[in-house]
Parts: structure tokens; sequence; C-alpha cells
């Protein structure tokens, strides 16, 4: 409903607040049978409505009682669109409501998925697939206890683009999130891995200086406003003639704060994930800051980052190997930090082909690079702006072997050598220095 209630709700009786409580009765259902059932749900509480249709739905009660051995059941449920559900355990009335037992959700389509999530989704996903199974243990208690662990939950065939745009930048033929399991109250996420493979972006870097992919993650601003709820009982207290207001130490006193809210209080959500891995990755990248367009093909490219948090000033161990345009290699390995960010990490590059700068030449000289390669060895740091250490430093060495150019306007040689090295080379950026111990050239 708009308002957010349910309307199944409305077949429950009026509770009576003078109404003494009472035992549960005693009760024993040998079992009770739903086959071929059909459930249709509409969410109406949405900017826009959200409707789906199950059929057959199929739900089985077996030897429930309401002492504390309580009964087994089953669930079961299939939507138009061949996705699946099944859920069976054990439920219990006594000596408090509790459930255990697992489920699992097959063939889940992600579009629909990101249809039900609605602007809480910044990207659009147009493709895919989802599954997932797992076991859960749940108490209505004071606070409300919950686990629910997930060995394995598979997406496959994911396709994603920004929101308005009329192409996927971003497709996932394989991601795999292991051993995930959440608790209550702890309020905790524990992930064991995340892994994706054979992922293919396309990106590119604006003439404004900013990256397409950004876009993927911006909140939605032509995303309509929220409907407002149906009155409730304070609104129509608010339309009523002024009374006088309680004061504040009154107020708290009238109102204690439940268990529930001070353990809530008293833990904060934790999230850890153990290992992201990023596997045979491809980046096709353009750089569109002027004409013409630079670009770039990035693949394999393989990821791994260990020890994540929602603790985002803690430094992660990174290890990234990447292929440039099919023959420059880079490696990185070192700590990040996401924020502030800050980097501190061993690099190389090995076989860089130095016609890949061509683009970025013709623009100051007329030269044509006809053949070189470059290598690069060192230690690379990232600093937040501000601070005492420069915003970015290298410190370390740099070779070019086999040069060779040609001046476009005389078609003759101009700059040739066999290698240059620079080694011991310091470079800063903000403030900007460069230092070089010693430069060798052979056969220039």
């Amino acid at each position: 409903r708009p308002g957010g209630s349910l309307n199944l709700s409305d077949l429950a009786l009026p509770e009576d607040p003078d109404e003494p409580a009472s035992e549960t009765p005693a009760l024993w259902v040998q079992r009770l049978s739903v086959d071929r059932g059909r459930v249709d749900f509409v969410d109406t509480a949405r900017t826009t409505p959200f409707e789906r249709m199950f059929e057959p739905v199929g739900f089985v009660l077996e030897d429930f009682r309401t002492t504390p051995e309580g009964g087994d059941f089953s669930l079961s449920a299939r939507s138009q669109s061949e996705e699946t559900f099944e859920w069976k355990g054990n439920f219990t009335l006594e000596p408090m409501i509790a459930s255990q037992g697992d489920f699992t959700v097959g063939n889940l389509h992600a579009p629909g998925v990101a249809e039900f999530l609605g602007d809480a989704l910044p990207f659009q996903l147009t493709d895919g697939l989802i599954d997932l199974g797992g076991t859960y243990r749940v108490a209505l208690d004071e606070p409300l206890s919950l686990e629910v662990l997930l060995p394995t939950i598979e997406l496959r065939s994911l396709e994603l683009r920004a929101r308005g745009a009329d192409a996927d930048w971003v497709k996932i033929p394989t991601l795999l999130v292991s051993e995930t399991a959440l608790t209550l109250p702890q309020q905790s996420v524990k992930v064991g891995r995340v892994a994706f493979t054979g992922l293919e972006a396309q990106a590119w870097l604006s003439p404004d200086g900013s990256v397409n992919l950004q876009q993927m993650f911006a909140p939605d601003a032509g995303a309509a406003a929220v409907p407002a709820a149906e009155p409730t009982a304070p609104v129509a207290a608010a339309a009523a003639p002024a009374t006088p207001a309680t004061p504040p130490s009154e107020a708290a006193a009238t109102v204690p704060p439940t268990p529930a809210e001070d353990a809530s209080a008293a833990s904060p959500w934790t999230v850890e994930l153990a290992s992201l891995e990023i596997a045979a990755a491809a980046i096709d990248f353009e750089d569109r800051m002027a004409e013409p367009a630079k670009k770039f093909r990035i693949a394999p490219v393989n990821l791994r980052v260990g020890d994540a948090s929602l603790d985002l000033a803690r430094p992660l161990p990174v290890e990234l190997d990447a292929v440039i345009n099919d023959h420059a290699a880079f490696t990185a390995k070192g700590q990040l930090t996401p924020e502030p960010l800050a980097a501190e990490l061993d690099i190389t590059l090995a076989k860089a082909r130095m016609q890949i700068l061509q683009p970025y030449v013709l623009p100051v000289a007329d030269l044509t690079i006809m053949g070189g390669e470059l290598g690069v060895t060192g230690k690379l740091r990232l600093d937040p702006p501000g601070g005492q250490r420069p915003e970015l430093s290298f410190d370390g060495d740099v070779s070019i072997a086999g040069f060779r150019s040609v001046d476009n306007s005389l078609k003759e040689d101009l700059v040739n050598f066999s290698s240059l090295r620079l080694q011991k080379l310091s470079y800063t950026m903000g403030p900007d220095a460069v230092r070089i111990d010693r430069v060798l050239v052979t056969q220039p």
C-alpha cells in the first residue's frame, strides 16, 4: 500500500490493550498442504509500482505443535520468468517465535532485482541471472537474533550501464561471492571472497576530466520524489488543537528505549571482506581530453585486494598485473588506502613500445616515433593533498632501448640511440621536482 502497510494485516484481529495476556492455546496440525497456488504481489509504496505473480506456489506444514517442538514446513514458488524459490525448515511459537532451515533461489533475473531496488541502485542492470542458497536461524527475541549463512552467491552474464546510457558499459560473465555470514544483533557481515572472472569494461576520459564509469555510481538527480505515506496517528495528532508540550526530560522518562534499540546503538554495522579478486578482465579505454581520441586496450587485468572493511582509512594489500595494448606488461604491489586516497606501491613496466606515446607527441613536436621500448622499475607513492609529503612521488630507474624517431618535415632521422638509462630518478608532484643521479646513453 502507499503507506507501507500490508493488506493481509487487515485479517488480524484488532489488539485490545485491556485484554490480559494469555498462553498460546494447545494446537496440533498433522498436515496442512497448499498445492498449485498463486500469489499476486503489488508494491504501491514505491515511486513506480512493482508487480510480480508467482505460480505455482506450494506450501506444506507437517506435525506442527504450539509446544516448543514446533513443526516442519516447506514452501516452493515459481515466477512467470521461471525463477524458483525453495524454503524448508522448522518453526516454533514457544517459548518464542523462532525458525531455522535452509533456502535456495534459482534463476533470479537481475533486471527484476534492479526494478525492485529502484532508485536505491545507482545504475541499471540490463541482463543477468542470480543463484544463491543458504541456511538461517532466527528468533524474535529482544533483541532480534538472526544468523544467515550463504556458502555461494553466483551471478552470471551481468550487464550494467549508467542511467540514461544507450549501451552497456560493464559486462561480467561470472561473479562469485563465497562464505557470506550475516548476524544480528551483532550487526555484522563477513564475506570470504568476491571473485570477478572475465569482466569487460568500456571506459573513457571526457574533455572535462571525468571518467564515464563514475556516472554509474552517481545519485540519480532526476529521480522522482517518493510519494508521501498515508496519514498516520501522529500526523492526525499534529492536526489536532495544540496541547502543552511535554518537557524533554518527561518524554524521555515516558518512552524509554527498547533493548533492541540499545543493542543497535551500541553495535554499529561492520562489514569485512577477506579477499576481492578480478581475473582475466579487459578494459577498452579512450582518452578524449583532446582530438583525436587515444585508444588503449588493457587485457588481461588481474587484481587482488585483501582485508577490506567499512574502515576506509585502513590500508589494504593490493596486487595488480596487466598488459597494455598487447605488449606492455605492468605490475603493482603494495598498500592502498581508500580514504583519504593514498598508496605505496612497487611498480614495474616492461617492453612498452614508445609508439604508444605518439598521439601525445604530435601536438608539441612534429616527429614520428619509429621504435623503442620503455622500462620502469621503482616505488610509486600517493599522499593526500595538503600534507607534508608530495601528492605524488616516484623513485626508481627508467630505461629506453632501441629508440628511433623521424623529423616529419625533413623526412630524416631526428633522435636515435641504442639505449638510455636514467638511474636513481626521483620525481615529485605538488611540489614539482626532478632529480636524476646518472644518465647513461649508448650509441646516440
